[in-house]
């Protein structure tokens, strides 16, 4: 059996406009071996479904387009074929859900949903105001903050989109793994509204239960200075109370980031009790 910790299953790739170096799928598979992963899930994100929404979002954020994401595709195919390490890799996507365009992400997910093998659900931008908010950077963040009237109406308004998410009808092709939960906490050092509200993630706990999801505790959060702890982290109690399995990412866009910190005792040790979600 694969520990929790010795499977990365964030990790994005080559093809993703905004990562941070032209590593290779080489690259990023040898860093897995040299800290002794079993299994890596290659995760990139899904072309946008829309292309002129308003949103204060830089040019450098942009997803893989359908040609990008379909070479991705095969390009992992053929690296696998050939591949004779210890390493077994997966082909996933993470999905970004956007209120208002469910229909849109449920007709891409028809088209390429069965070349994935694992998928992650995640909520980058948030829609209030008659926009969509960014919120996957810290600066991002503040922007969002004010337009919203707050951190805490903008904490509100994220849990309830996580919600909806989960609750949306997005075809058969749906992951079933939610990205980086709590994520709206990447500056919650500097803005304490974005705080742990025990009802809000009990709630939200028991949606991930009763909808068969498990959620990805990711490293990301760690490596952020305004953050300090695993995007996730605070679920952990109510994981617990309702036995929702769990998956490790480091959410690297570069090689030398996947599966760092993933055999830090101390943080192994506060989630070496949860249920991976492959088993």
């Amino acid at each position: 059996m694969i520990r929790l910790y010795e499977k990365d299953g964030h990790v994005h790739s080559p093809f993703c406009p905004h990562r941070y170096t032209d590593d290779t799928i080489s690259a990023y598979v040898e860093a897995a071996e040299r800290n002794r992963l079993k299994e890596i899930t290659f995760a990139e994100h899904m072309p946008a479904v829309c292309e002129n929404f308003p949103t204060p979002l830089p040019i450098n954020f942009k997803n893989p387009d359908m040609d990008g994401i379909m070479e991705y595709f095969e390009e992992i195919k053929v690296f696998r074929a050939a591949y004779r390490g210890p390493v077994k890799i997966n082909i996933g996507l993470e999905v970004d859900y956007m209120e208002g365009f469910e229909e849109e992400t449920r007709e891409m997910l028809s088209k390429i949903g069965d070349e994935i093998e694992e998928g992650i659900l995640s909520v980058h931008y948030l829609k209030f105001n008659g926009q969509y908010y960014y919120i996957s950077n810290k600066d991002y963040v503040a922007t969002a903050v004010e337009e919203a009237g707050g951190a805490e109406r903008l904490n509100a308004i994220y849990y309830e989109t996580i919600t909806k998410s989960i609750l949306a009808d997005l075809g058969r092709h749906k992951p079933r793994r939610l990205g980086h939960c709590t994520i709206i906490r990447l500056a919650y050092r500097k803005y304490p509204g974005l705080a742990n509200n025990p009802d809000i993630l009990d709630s939200l706990a028991r949606r991930i239960k009763d909808g068969g999801y498990s959620i990805d505790l990711n490293m990301q959060g760690l490596r952020n200075e305004t953050c300090m702890e695993l995007f996730g982290e605070p679920l952990l109690p109510y994981a617990k109370k309702y036995d929702i399995p769990a998956a490790l990412g480091s959410d690297s866009h570069r090689a030398e980031t996947v599966g760092v910190g993933f055999n830090n005792t101390a943080v192994m040790d506060n989630i070496s009790w949860l249920r991976p979600d492959w088993i």
